[in-house]
């Protein structure tokens, strides 16, 4: 379920958090500022932590 992966609140400009998940799936293609949902939306970047 989607609604459950959150990050922290972040104060400064420009910081950047990293969230670890299992299984990404077509929900999780963008990234949603719950406070501020209007306004504050990005593309989630994925990277896979394999190595090969």
């Amino acid at each position: 379920m989607v609604d459950s992966y959150e990050t922290e609140r972040m104060g400064e400009a420009g910081e950047t958090q990293t969230l670890e998940v299992d299984e990404l799936t077509d929900e999780m293609a963008e990234y949603r500022c719950r406070p501020h949902e209007g306004q504050m939306r990005g593309e989630i970047e994925a990277r896979s932590t394999e190595n090969g």
